[in-house]
């Protein structure tokens, strides 16, 4: 809201300044990226249908190597092998979820647990 009232009027030369110090004061360091104890997540859904529910549980770290492990996964895999759709697709739809966690789970970034609810 602050840059629309007062700061959009500057030029780069001063806003750039503006803007650091603003940034300085939100967080003045970058934070522990890769930190296991830190930087977890858990991700889950359920699904319904007409006589079943199902629920699956995604459980992970350290998703800036999760990102670069996913990237050589899916190098490796698209040189290897021939993709299984194409165009602009999630990588599950390339190379298959099942795959993708695994890779995850062989290096301890991820695991996923799948059940049905009653």
């Amino acid at each position: 809201m602050a840059y629309n009232v007062q700061l959009q009027w500057l030029s780069d030369e001063q806003l750039f300044p503006i803007l650091d110090q603003l940034a300085g004061q939100m967080q003045s360091t970058m934070p522990s990226r890769e930190n296991r104890q830190q930087n977890r997540f858990t991700d889950w859904c359920v699904g319904r249908g007409n006589a079943k529910s199902v629920r699956c549980e995604i459980v992970g770290t350290n998703a800036y190597q999760i990102t670069g492990l996913l990237q050589a996964y899916a190098a490796m895999r698209l040189i290897k092998d021939k993709p299984a759709k194409s165009g602009f697709r999630s990588i599950n739809e390339v190379l298959g979820y099942r795959d993708i966690m695994g890779a995850l789970e062989a290096y301890g970034y991820a695991s996923m647990t799948e059940g049905e609810l009653r």
